[in-house]
């Protein structure tokens, strides 16, 4: 008997994360469902895909092998539900994006609630991380990040006005020793302290160019309905 496609979906799930808690909270299925899933695809397979312990989940050289032919097919088969549903009337599903915090604060928290309201039927799981996530790998839709640090094969969508960095220091930290230092900041995030003079800007000379943030995500031939929804939303 063949494996089904929800067992070949839960075996690519947890050997991409190597945990069987973050591919469960992935899907929103519990770990012993999967753990369940995988156990029943080894059996019909009649080979092991995983090595298991109580620390780690690694793929066998099987799993590994299995798993560098499935991923591009599992995403054939999403690529041909997308295109099966591009016809609906609006958006829906779940889209997961990994963010950097100033982008969640200067971006996202301004337009979530018009966002929500515009495509009820869309879901946002929205992860911070300060870091370079590998979506793709970390089960992520798309990304923002500012454009520098983006890989070549990602498409890239620009997002958001200019954001400029600028160098700032507390009145009190420019009079005497008493301040905790300069810091170094998106421009955005420290106006208000600046126009109450809370705060002053130092070394304007020597500022680099305005960037901008990117939503990025795979260069697939199917973008999905929502992230398109989204990606739209944000650029207005």
């Amino acid at each position: 008997m063949l494996p089904d496609l929800h067992e070949l979906d839960a075996f690519a799930a947890v050997a991409r994360h190597r945990s069987f808690r973050k591919a469960a909270a992935e899907r929103g299925v519990s770990a012993s469902a999967l753990s369940h899933a995988l156990r029943g695809l080894e059996q019909r397979l009649g080979v092991r895909l995983l090595h298991r312990t109580t620390r780690s989940v690694t793929p066998t050289e099987a799993g590994q092998r299995l798993l560098a032919r499935l991923d591009p097919a599992l995403r054939e088969v999403a690529d041909a539900l997308a295109d099966a549903t591009a016809l609906q009337a609006e958006p829906a599903g779940t889209v997961r994006l990994n963010v950097p915090r100033p982008a969640a604060r200067l971006l996202l928290a301004s337009a979530l609630a018009g966002f929500a309201a515009a495509y009820p039927r869309v879901q946002l799981e929205i992860v911070t991380d300060d870091g370079l996530a590998d979506i793709v790998g970390d089960g992520f839709d798309a990304g923002i990040r500012f454009g520098e640090s983006l890989a070549g094969d990602m498409v890239a969508v620009p997002i958001g006005p200019p954001q400029r960095f600028v160098c700032v220091a507390a009145p009190d930290y420019l009079a005497a020793r008493d301040g905790a230092g300069i810091a170094y900041v998106y421009e955005a995030m420290v106006r208000e302290d600046l126009a109450a003079g809370r705060l002053q800007a130092v070394l304007e000379d020597w500022g680099a160019p305005a960037g901008r943030f990117f939503l990025y995500y795979p260069g697939r031939r199917h973008v999905p309905m929502a992230l398109r929804a989204l990606a739209d939303f944000i650029r207005k």
